[in-house]
């Protein structure tokens, strides 16, 4: 269930925002933060940007790790955060978010499975220090684990 965000007409008018449904959207004139998803569940691809973009993150998705690599080079938007699904067919989260790491230092990533965290560590698909989400996760820990990373 999404939590409505109160603000009052006045400092609405004020902030450059409207309110429209449960969520607020922002003022399109400032720059949005970037989010490429990359998940292999259709499903949950959706899920995931409906919710970013709801909660004011512009949205770029992909399927897997070689259309993520062709939206980083072909993207004229600034990708500021990766949240990647570890275990996909073709190239792996975590190969696919050291890539990035290297090719793009700056791009933050947070990656998600449904796997543990030990089982992943166990099979060594689990490295680095970079957030982690479990599946399933709600809502709240996935803005949370998002905004973190971005450091907001």
């Amino acid at each position: 269930m999404l939590r409505s965000v109160a603000i009052s007409n006045e400092s609405a008018g004020r902030a450059g925002m409207m309110r429209e449904g449960p969520w607020r959207r922002v003022d399109r004139s400032e720059r949005l933060v970037t989010i490429l998803v990359i998940e292999d569940e259709p499903m949950v691809r959706e899920v995931l940007q409906i919710t970013l973009e709801r909660n004011g993150f512009q949205v770029l998705m992909a399927s897997g790790g070689d259309e993520a690599l062709d939206l980083c080079e072909s993207s004229e938007e600034r990708i500021d955060l990766v949240l990647t699904d570890i275990v996909m067919p073709g190239t792996s989260g975590t190969d696919l978010a050291g890539y990035l790491a290297v090719r793009y230092p700056r791009i933050r990533t947070v990656r998600m499975s449904g796997f543990t965290e030990a089982m992943l560590s166990a099979s060594g698909m689990r490295r680095g220090d970079t957030p982690f989400l479990q599946k399933p996760f709600s809502r709240e820990e996935l803005l949370a684990t998002v905004r973190g990373a971005l450091g907001s």
